[in-house]
């Protein structure tokens, strides 16, 4: 979706250090001196703290959502982000709310804002005195509130009479700090601050207005205008992510099904190669990689060279043949329907993005009623589908392997890459669990979870196996060994290279690469 840069610009909805500097001043008068009541959870990382001061209670609004991260004065609260409030909520409540603010600083080269003040003790309990005695004052202690607008990092935090971190929205994950709950807390390395304030038309307009909370008032008549158009811009990069994702998965599909079908057209082949090898009962060797027999199909019978699988016998290597020709024969008209399905869907996927692309006047309501047929439609999957979740938890941190269910619900794991293979065998797999790999191929270790006790089903041994084969190099081969054993026999000595291990004893179990079986296999991924 092109966008002008003043439009990406406008659309950006998060305060820059001029406008939070424009907005200090009014922060500053106003809650300086002045006590928190009450801590409330508003949508999306919204927080609304009412404080009260002579004569006045005022509604602030900290958002420390990365896409609207903003700070100044509401005439409304909103409506809660959920039923029950969130536990960083709870530890403000605690240590935040009943502070008397004394000082709100911001920080002058970075986007850091904070309030402190004290409040009375959380934990002070009076104790039990004469009836004539003097009560004594219950003891305050200094408290912070530090706010950080940086982007995707942006973070909240609770620090303690020390400057130690009591809690934090996020855990921390500013590039060269990793702050922990008692860590005394530090300011991130500062960024250039910008200078652009939208919320001052001209230079001439910074001068006060009429109200007493007019810089707030400002800012919230923007953001009412503006997020409304920052909503429709999510919602459609986000849609166009979604159809651009869902199209290049259907490009792929199409890709595989093409190459069942050209198998497929093929298998005539096989049985011909089936019928030419029982001409060679008692002329070919056990253990031939290759038969060349007389080719009684062509005028002249020249010889052709058939491959042979050395492990089997003659008699064997002809049944298998003859079982690829039954299985892509029967299934030709199948994967045909499937490729013809494929396509459709692919062209119905260009269309949507062309219109998506046109498309200049759709707000957050049309664009989410167009979402939803284009669900209906099957063509892109529904936001919580495991599909879509899969796709989602992709931008987040990955686990060094990825997790499927066998045909009968056991858990398969596969590693990622060499490190992930590493992970997998040393560290996550238990000494109970089934190990597999591709012998002689480069590829994921695999492992099938197994119980205490529990002995591995034929079903579920195949399942992990044919995963094994499938994320090797040998991928495309008809036929592939794989070697499995109990997870406690895999170790990896001291030096040898990521991904390397050894395998004490073992066996070997030959998977035919099964297309239909694999497919449930791999729509069965969870994360």
């Amino acid at each position: 979706m092109r966008r002008s840069p003043r439009l990406q610009r406008d659309l950006a909805m998060t305060m820059t250090h001029a406008e939070l500097l424009w907005m200090h001043a009014e922060l500053a008068e106003h809650l300086t001196q002045a006590a928190i009541q009450k801590v409330y959870d508003g949508p999306e990382r919204q927080h609304i703290f009412q404080v009260r001061r002579p004569g006045q209670t005022l509604l602030l609004l900290l958002d420390t959502s990365p896409q609207t991260s903003r700070a100044h004065f509401i005439a409304e609260r909103p409506t809660s982000g959920g039923a029950h409030p969130a536990a960083f909520t709870m530890l403000m409540r605690k240590w935040i709310q009943g502070m008397v603010i004394r000082e709100v600083t911001l920080k002058s080269d970075d986007r850091v804002l904070t309030l402190s003040g004290d409040r009375i003790h959380p934990d002070w309990e009076p104790a039990a005195a004469e009836d004539d005695a003097p009560q004594a004052r219950p003891p305050r202690v200094p408290v912070s509130l530090v706010v950080e607008w940086l982007g995707q990092q942006t973070n909240m935090f609770v620090l303690g009479p020390a400057g130690e971190v009591l809690g934090f929205e996020v855990v921390d994950e500013v590039e060269g700090r990793a702050l922990r709950r008692a860590d005394i807390w530090s300011a991130p390395s500062p960024s250039a601050p910008s200078t652009h304030n939208r919320f001052v038309a001209s230079p001439q307009q910074g001068g006060e207005e009429a109200g007493e909370l007019w810089r707030s008032a400002r800012a919230a008549s923007w953001y009412a205008r503006n997020l409304g158009a920052h909503a429709s811009s999510q919602a459609m990069s986000t849609l166009a992510k979604r159809l651009k994702r869902e199209h290049k998965r259907t490009k792929k599909r199409i890709k595989n099904v093409e190459r069942d079908l050209e198998r497929a057209i093929e298998a005539q082949l096989w049985k011909q190669w089936g019928e030419l090898l029982q001409s060679g009962y008692g002329k070919i060797p056990r253990g031939a990689r290759v038969a060349r027999v007389p080719n009684y199909y062509e005028e002249g019978m020249p010889l052709v060279e058939i491959p042979l699988e050395p492990a089997r016998s003659l008699q064997q290597n002809i049944d298998h043949y003859f079982k690829q020709y039954r299985r892509m024969h029967s299934a030709r008209a199948l994967i045909e329907e499937r490729l013809l399905e494929a396509m459709e869907q692919a062209e119905a996927l260009e269309h949507a993005r062309a219109r998506l692309e046109e498309a200049t006047d759709l707000d957050e309501q049309a664009l989410t009623a167009w979402t939803l047929e284009l669900e209906q439609a099957k063509l892109i999957p529904r936001a919580n589908s495991p599909r879509a979740r899969r796709a989602s938890s992709r931008k987040e941190a990955r686990k060094p392997y990825r997790t499927f269910a066998s045909l009968q619900g056991k858990t398969i794991l596969v590693g990622r890459n060499a490190s992930g293979n590493d992970e997998v065998s040393t560290h996550v797999a238990r000494g109970r669990d089934m190990w597999l790999h591709a012998k002689d191929w480069a590829g994921s270790h695999v492992l099938l979870r197994l119980e205490r006790g529990e002995e591995p089903k034929q079903a579920d041994l195949l399942d992990a196996a044919m995963l094994a084969a499938h994320f090797s190099k040998g991928a495309r081969d008809t036929l592939i060994d794989v070697t499995y054993t109990r997870a406690k026999h895999v170790r990896k000595p001291k030096g040898y290279p990521v991904g390397r291990v050894t395998v004490a004893g073992g066996s070997t179990l030959g998977v035919s690469r099964d297309e239909q079986r694999l497919e449930q296999l791999l729509e069965s991924e969870t994360e």
